[in-house]
This record gives C-alpha cells, structure tokens and sequence, in this order.
C-alpha cells in the first residue's frame, strides 16, 4: 500500500492540476456508468 501512494503521490506531482481535473471527472464519468448499468442489472 505505501508503494502505491508513493507512486500516486509521483505521479500526482508530476501532471498538472488541470490534467488531475480531468482525469478526476473522466474517472467520475466511467464510475457513473458501470453503477448506473449495475443498478439495471440488478434491477
């Protein structure tokens, strides 16, 4: 585990706050998608 924020921490220091924005809403996109067709199967 500490390797792996380690490396996020790295790699978070080393991309822009833009680029970390995007990536963040990108990711909150794809979440959005796999619960909302989660929720239809389970439906």
């Amino acid at each position: 585990m500490a390797t792996v924020s380690a490396l996020w921490g790295r790699l978070i220091s080393s991309m822009s706050y833009r680029e970390i924005d995007t990536m963040l809403k990108e990711n909150e996109d794809k979440l959005a998608k796999m619960r909302s067709s989660v929720l239809y199967i389970e439906r």
